[in-house]
């Protein structure tokens, strides 16, 4: 059987961090230990000695001082040790008198040790978890692709589509573990950038389901997160509340009451939910949970299941001009995109049940039941009635009122003597209440200089951020004006390579070993017009791209232009009439040596292509001169025949 110590603060020193406690010790064989004023340094080495395996108090906030210190104090125990609130539900003096183990009137520090002590041990009471452990697994590329390029892109696209593989894997191997986990990933074009992992639970659950990997593209790194317990009161444990919930690497949270007003907004980046619990704690319970997306994350159904909330989702994505609009209505101040989507969602969930939470409010003032307005709000969103749940919580309390005992003042007591025992108690609460304004004044004292820190740390941050800004707008423009120069030598290199071209063709013209002549698109008059200009100017030669297309006014224009003969592509092709008829030889681009200069829209020949053309030139005129004298001497043939026939 567990080893069970219940403690209770000295009430002289209460809520200070040199509180002393009462510790009772109740044993496996029921023997019981008591010790007095034991000092808050030495209560883990009393646990220690004692193994102590169930610590139980009355309130969480008589630990409130000395938590974070006595927590990790405990935490190098190779035992674990359970806590347990006891007066979590009612003061511990009505369930001590309820239970029979206290006859009434108040429990001294020793007597309030041992009760908390044996009413743990009789299963009463709530466990409370004070170290959370948690592990993070990251995902993350481990080479960061260069700027600019297919290939880069490729790259880039292969390592995310990979992460989002892994992540599927490592969800797959958690929920085959049954272990609780939150997932966010960062997505990009072709999958994740970077996946982060929060496990409940400590690494030794993790082994045989996830191991640390470095590869070539990316690494997988596991990380115990020692939590840091922060108690805070709740300012109303039964005050209803609206969440709104943007779950992401990045969390936004806002609360609103069931009223409208703004309670809370904030952004963090790993804030896990523990930490999301905690924060929408301080303000009250949550009744509904809201998100701004019509398909909800996991993070947030379970964050409904945590507090048993109603969840609220938009029939579709919210649009980032709604949220705006519904922050700016509502004169919400954010500061992120993150608290903006948060805000939003909780004020969309309020406007769609305001009507509903003001007709339940109204019923619970009239009908005297204003103190159970959360368990009426739960008992109407699980959807009952609001009749149904006003009864049911009518009777419900009605019956405990009525067998709940009353503390009286006991008959038998002498009556100066419970005047004394007032006025030690008020003198008492007058002295806790001096100590309160001092700690609240320096506390408001302290608050101000970490403000004006802040500031100063929020003008740094912003001033980094304004550094980094440009930082990434000059790497922008590096780059443009690389792939600028880039662009600019490969062009550099094409004129240099014209320019060579042009220069060994000037120096072939100079030697004589070349004629240049000039390039025309057919043989139509406008063309010819356009590229050889000045009719006055003679030309010899002339390369034609398409000679089929001609018009007899462009030939009959050649000829005017002195144009000896033309320049075909490819071998010499057969000479139409018309060519032969205005003395036109062709000559094949192949048999003249014709090369193309570019950019320079001329071309080269040969210097024989010239005496060929005239040689073919004359064999042209020869053949036109015995066609013409051949056909004179038909005609004169023809004339004789008439002239010396009979009339």
């Amino acid at each position: 059987m567990p080893v069970y110590a219940g403690l209770d603060v000295n009430p002289h020193e209460a809520h200070s961090k040199s509180s002393t406690f009462s510790v009772t010790i109740i044993r496996e064989d029921n023997t019981r230990r008591v010790f007095q004023a034991v000092r808050s340094t030495a209560l883990a080495s009393l646990i220690k000695q004692h193994h102590v395996d169930v610590l139980a108090f009355d309130n969480l906030a008589e630990l409130a001082p000395i938590l974070n210190k006595f927590t990790f104090e405990l935490s190098g125990l190779e035992r674990s040790v359970e806590f347990v609130e006891v007066a979590h539900d009612e003061p511990l003096e009505v369930k001590s008198q309820r239970l029979g183990l206290f006859g009434g009137g108040k429990l001294s520090p020793q007597l309030a040790s041992e009760m908390v002590a044996v009413l743990a041990r009789m299963g009463h009471g709530k466990r409370v978890d004070l170290f959370s452990p948690k592990t993070v697994i990251r995902v993350v590329r481990r080479r960061v692709p260069g700027s600019g390029g297919s290939s880069t892109l490729r790259f880039k696209r292969n390592v995310e589509t990979q992460i989002k593989y892994l992540k599927s894997r490592i969800e797959d191997k958690l929920r085959a573990a049954k272990l609780d986990y939150d997932v966010y990933a960062r997505e990009s074009t072709g999958g994740y950038s970077s996946v982060s992992f929060i496990v409940y639970s400590d690494p030794k659950s993790l082994r045989g389901v996830v191991y640390p990997f470095v590869g070539r593209d990316y690494a997988v790194k596991l990380e115990r997160v020692q939590t840091r317990f922060r108690y805070r009161e709740p300012r109303s444990i039964s005050r209803p509340i609206i969440v709104g919930y943007d779950p992401g690497i990045t969390t936004g949270i806002a609360v609103l009451d069931v009223s409208g007003s703004l309670l809370g907004v904030m952004s963090a980046r790993n804030f896990d939910r523990t930490e999301v619990v905690s924060f929408c704690s301080r303000y009250g319970s949550p009744v509904v949970v809201a998100t701004d997306v019509s398909d909800p994350p996991d993070a947030v159904k379970r964050l409904c299941s945590t507090f048993g909330a109603k969840l609220f989702l938009p029939t579709e994505d919210m649009s980032v001009e709604e949220k705006r609009e519904l922050v700016r209505r509502f004169g919400v101040h954010v500061k992120t995109t993150h608290e903006r989507d948060a805000a939003a969602s909780a004020i969309k969930a309020y406007t769609f049940y305001s009507k509903l939470f003001d007709s339940i409010k109204q019923r619970a003032v009239s009908d005297g039941l204003s103190s159970h307005l959360l368990e009426l709000i739960r008992s109407v969103l699980n959807g009952k009635n609001i009749d149904v749940a006003l009864s049911e919580i009518r009777s419900k309390y009605e019956l405990q009122e009525t067998a709940q005992p009353r503390l009286q003042p006991s008959s038998t007591e002498p009556q100066p003597a419970y005047i004394k025992q007032l006025e030690t108690e008020l003198s008492l609460l007058r002295a806790r209440l001096i100590d309160a304004e001092s700690r609240a004044a320096k506390a408001e004292e302290r608050s101000l200089t970490l403000e004006g820190k802040i500031k100063s740390v929020l003008n740094e941050k912003e001033a980094a951020l304004r550094r980094d800004r440009e930082l990434m707008n000059l790497e922008f423009r590096v780059g443009e004006l690389t792939k600028m120069l880039d662009e600019s030598q490969v062009r550099l290199r094409s004129l240099e390579a014209v320019i060579s071209g042009l220069a060994q063709a000037i120096r072939s013209v100079a030697e004589g070993k070349v004629v240049a002549v000039r390039i025309i698109d057919d043989l139509s008059r406008s063309t010819i017009e356009k590229c050889l200009g000045d009719p006055n100017v003679k030309v010899e030669l002339v390369f034609v791209r398409n000679p089929n297309h001609w018009e007899r006014e462009g030939i009959t224009l050649l000829k005017r232009y002195g144009v000896l003969g033309i320049i075909v592509e490819g071998a010499r092709p057969p000479a139409p009439p018309v060519f032969e008829e205005y003395e036109l030889p062709l000559m094949g681009g192949v048999e003249a040596g014709f090369q193309e200069v570019h950019p320079a829209g001329v071309g080269l020949v040969s210097v024989d292509a010239i005496k060929m053309v005239r040689d073919r030139l004359r064999e042209l005129q020869q053949k036109n001169k015995e066609k013409k004298l051949e056909a004179l001497r038909r005609l004169l043939d023809s004339s004789n025949e008439l002239g010396g026939a009979p009339v």
